[in-house]
């Protein structure tokens, strides 16, 4: 049986039996993910068997969401600038809606000096206020 699902992971590039839920990428790439809200949340990204990228945040005080870490692994650039990323802020930006909370923030902290710009790129497109190596995305009156 083990066997099998490993198949229809790696080959049919579906994860349906292990509980998981999927979105399609920009590309029409059925991406499937795992997430788990706890003390250290978690979302990860499957696609064809192996793990592409995940998204590390903490609920704080019942106030907001501090988002530890967004990322496509460097093994699978050919994920990136594919809307994975937007996606995975949207998530963010629901679960906090769920759980009544009032922002998303973080610090950022690039890979590399060349990825500073497109981080700042990446957050204002997500339409948070980006200062002093922070982000802040906060949710109006109506929401």
């Amino acid at each position: 049986m083990e066997v099998i699902q490993k198949l229809k992971k790696k080959i049919f590039n579906d994860y349906s039996s292990f509980g998981l839920d999927y979105f399609f990428d920009s590309k029409e790439r059925k991406i499937w993910y795992e997430i788990e809200v706890e003390s250290l949340s978690q979302l990860y990204l499957f696609y064809k068997g192996d793990c592409i990228g995940k998204m590390l945040f903490v609920l704080e005080d019942d106030y907001y969401i501090e988002l530890c870490d967004i990322v496509i692994f460097d093994d699978y650039p050919q994920f990136r600038n594919s809307g994975i990323g937007s996606w995975m802020f949207n998530k963010l930006k629901e679960i906090a809606i769920n759980q009544n909370l009032k922002g998303i923030k973080g610090k950022m902290v690039p890979e590399n000096s060349e990825d500073w710009q497109e981080l700042v790129k990446f957050y204002k497109k997500q339409g948070c206020l980006v200062e002093d190596g922070w982000f802040e995305y906060w949710f109006d009156n109506n929401n």
